[in-house]
């Protein structure tokens, strides 16, 4: 295992990876910037205390459905993209996989 990187075994939940530092804080910053400014995506009060987005498919939490609509769907704003990139390089799912990584 690399020192940097904690597999799913070490953290006990399947196919999840924790990267240290994944962001910069200036990247951090300004993905955080982008939440609040970016037109398309409200926020979503449905978790409550918990406030989410929604891009591509939506999740409606009440039915626990996804919608694949056209109509329900919001496009990955351009402000992402560089970040798909990134957990595709490390990631690097099948073609099928992480549709809502498509670029």
């Amino acid at each position: 295992m690399a020192a940097s990187t904690l597999t799913a075994q070490a953290l006990s939940v399947p196919g999840l990876f924790y990267i240290p530092n994944f962001v910069t804080k200036d990247e951090e910053a300004q993905l955080i910037s982008c939440m609040d400014t970016v037109h398309g995506a409200e926020w979503r009060n449905d978790l409550v205390p918990r406030r989410s987005q929604h891009y591509g498919f939506r999740y409606d939490y009440k039915s626990s459905q996804l919608s694949k609509k056209p109509e329900d769907s919001i496009p990955i704003p351009n402000e992402y993209h560089w970040l798909m990139q990134r957990v595709k390089q490390i990631v690097a799912p099948p073609s099928n996989q992480f549709q809502q990584l498509q670029t």
